[in-house]
């Protein structure tokens, strides 16, 4: 479900179809909320399922973490810089444009950050590039594509760099890290290429959660924004009775989650994470 959608099922749950008391915004901050809250919900299943990677760029050797990240996990250095992306078609499979990527087919590529098309995002093997395409194999398009993007292959030659503190900084190792602020600083100002980030997200976005869950955010909504009247209002035991049933469904999928989830630990070690037979095209 999109946003829009779950805050029109939470609008008719708490009876209130168009804003007068609760205006769209007041619906998003509770979403806000329960998303941090399923969030950890399924943190307590599987801690790793909101480990992200994203490749980062910038003109200097300090780099700003993602938006939405908790904790740095790994950086790596990507001895190339990662190929912005123009269009990603809403296909089967989906095409990328991605000026001069210099990709060739067969090699394994991450796509992140597109917007509006977001099934472009992940890994995937290249097929039947041009100077300026490439072929997402075997993905399939779930929307128009809006902006953003970036792609970039994964390869043996990325290294892991290695974290250090502040007071161990000299600025002359391009092999080491540290943190400061909200920015990842390469330990040498001539540091030129793009790094990659492993990182625990804040969930803060409807799509970083499955849409099998998406009933919890609307129940959540309605328990958090429904109005109770007096006792004796004639509206008072119907809206009692609607915030138990959306307490009991809840539950049942915090049930779900731990039916259904299970605890790992990617992505860890770049080598381990992927098997390149997994992409090949029989």
């Amino acid at each position: 479900m999109t946003e829009a959608e779950i805050i029109a099922a939470i609008r008719r749950g708490i009876r209130e179809p168009s804003p007068r008391t609760v205006n769209d915004t007041d619906i998003s901050d509770v979403i806000t909320r329960g998303l941090k809250i399923l969030g950890l919900e399924i943190k307590q299943v599987d801690p790793s399922y909101f480990n992200k990677r994203k490749s980062l760029t910038s003109s200097t050797h300090v780099f700003s973490r993602p938006s939405d990240c908790v904790t740095v996990l790994n950086v790596w250095d990507l001895k190339t810089n990662a190929i912005t992306i123009t269009d990603a078609t809403n296909a089967s499979p989906i095409v990328v444009t991605a000026a001069s990527h210099g990709f060739s087919d067969d090699d394994i590529v991450i796509v992140h950050d597109v917007a509006g098309n977001t099934a472009a995002n992940g890994t995937f093997k290249v097929a039947n590039k041009t100077t300026n395409t490439l072929e997402l194999y075997g993905s399939t398009g779930n929307a128009a594509y809006t902006s953003g993007g970036k792609v970039f292959e994964l390869k043996p030659t990325i290294k892991k760099i290695r974290k250090i503190n502040l007071d161990e900084a000299t600025l002359q190792d391009k092999t080491s890290w540290f943190p400061q602020e909200s920015n990842v600083v390469v330990d040498h100002p001539d540091f030129t290429y793009d790094i990659m980030v492993d990182y625990v997200a804040s969930p803060d976005e409807v799509t970083d959660i499955p849409s099998d869950y998406h009933d919890y955010l609307i129940s959540f909504g309605i328990i958090d924004l429904m109005r109770i009247p007096q006792e004796d209002s004639p509206g008072f035991q119907d809206k009692v009775a609607v915030l138990g049933i959306h307490r009991n469904r809840l539950e049942r999928i915090r049930d779900e989650i731990k039916r259904t989830l299970k605890a790992s630990s990617e992505p860890q070690h770049i080598s381990e994470e992927f098997d390149f037979e997994d992409f090949m095209i029989a």
